[in-house]
């Protein structure tokens, strides 16, 4: 399974073996594994899911990385977002060779919002 993800949180490091991969410092995913509502809006490098859950939700929604999974030059993401009383789950993964850690997170953690964005607007 999908060990639980780190905090991500201000001065939170990444977990030893991904920062051995990645350098010492290696920086945590934009915007943290936490993203509330309005205060996140400009998480999620630029994608329109952020916005768009903003307009639709306010502040009454969040984002969440609940696990991670590191594997040669992929990194996968499994997040949780939560809005109007439902919640959505997704994983996504994101490759790099070259790409720093930091960056790949940040890719597949965007991607993973996108994904949840998307499967909640589906929903009645």
């Amino acid at each position: 399974g999908i060990p639980p993800a780190p905090a991500f949180a201000d001065g939170t490091s990444v977990p030893a073996a991904a920062a051995d991969e990645a350098g010492a410092g290696a920086p945590p995913p934009a915007g943290g594994a936490t993203r509330p509502g309005a205060s996140g809006s400009g998480a999620a490098g630029g994608n329109g899911a952020a916005r768009s859950l903003n307009a639709r939700y306010g502040d009454g929604w969040s984002f969440e990385i609940i696990g991670y999974h590191l594997g040669g030059d992929a990194v996968e993401v499994t997040g949780q977002l939560r809005a109007n009383g439902t919640s959505v789950q997704r994983t996504a993964r994101a490759n790099g060779r070259g790409q720093g850690l930091g960056e790949r997170l940040e890719r597949a953690g965007d991607d993973c919002l996108r994904e949840c964005a998307a499967l909640l607007a589906a929903r009645p």
